[in-house]
């Protein structure tokens, strides 16, 4: 396969390839005239003699027409390239949240240490809250104890008076 080769050069072998593709057995000039924008004529003929030597196409003086091997190339390459393209754009992505998790963190972390210590302050107060809790529930259930016992003295005294309100009905009717 190809050496290891810059981006620059990947490039313009891809160039060429698409090139050679896209109009077959055309003159090494005639590649030029057409991608002369894009590339230089010393590194169109670096890239042409390297592609000939790779057997990517067949080369036949200055004419070239692309082999399967070099369409197979082609194809990889182009893979490749938007493998890198889309590891790229990921790692963009992951810095800009790597970035947003460090300027977050310690916000995040302050009002969680404000949040623990307002629940250790609220646990604390609701602990002494308890002991009064109970304090009052003794109260509540010795004025409890209190009324019943009113209540029984009141019922008793009742039953008295009723049982007395009979004797004196009884008397008055006589």
């Amino acid at each position: 396969m190809l050496k290891k080769l810059n981006k620059m050069k990947i490039r313009d072998i891809i160039l060429v390839l698409e090139t050679y593709k896209s109009n077959p057995n055309i003159d090494i000039r005639d590649l030029h005239k057409l991608i002369d924008d894009k590339i230089s004529w010393e590194n169109l003929l670096a890239v042409f003699t390297e592609l000939g030597q790779e057997r990517l196409i067949k080369r036949i003086n200055t004419i070239g027409e692309i082999t399967k091997l070099g369409e197979n190339r082609l194809s990889e390459l182009l893979k490749e390239i938007e493998n890198n393209r889309i590891e790229s754009e990921k790692s963009k992505l992951d810095l800009i949240l790597k970035k947003w998790q460090l300027k977050t963190f310690w916000w995040i972390f302050g009002i969680a240490f404000i949040g623990t210590i307002f629940s250790i302050i609220n646990f604390i107060k609701d602990s002494k809250h308890s002991n009064n809790i109970k304090e009052q529930e003794i109260r509540i259930e010795k004025t409890e104890l209190e009324l019943s016992k009113l209540h029984t003295l009141i019922l008793n005294q009742k039953k008295v008076d009723s049982l007395h309100n009979a004797k004196i009905l009884l008397k008055t009717v006589e």
